[in-house]
């Protein structure tokens, strides 16, 4: 079963939260239904790195490196893909075949 890393940001793209799961749309829904309930700069609204893999152990062991890294390792990681921090959104998924 796949199982795909994701990352989330704030606004500002300060704070950064990683998560592994296998199913993105039910995630992106858990994380829509948040926004209420955090203060505003703790808000993770805006998912901003996915990547899939083949096997759960490979999606935790990027958590648990994801997890050691300093910010600005973090910020380089989601640039290296998404260099304006722009949202995945759910329409953008389908079009690209998720």
């Amino acid at each position: 079963m796949k199982r795909y890393f994701f990352v989330y940001a704030n606004e500002e793209r300060t704070l950064l939260h990683a998560g592994v799961t296998s199913d993105i749309v039910k995630t992106m829904k858990f994380y829509d239904g948040l926004i209420t309930l955090l203060p505003k700069p703790k808000k993770l609204n805006y998912l901003v790195y996915l990547e899939d893999t083949v096997l759960e152990v490979i999606a935790q062991k990027k958590l648990i490196e994801f997890g050691g890294m300093k910010q600005v390792e973090k910020v380089k990681l989601v640039e290296s893909v998404n260099p304006q921090f722009i949202e995945i959104t759910a329409e953008s998924l389908q079009h690209q075949g998720w």
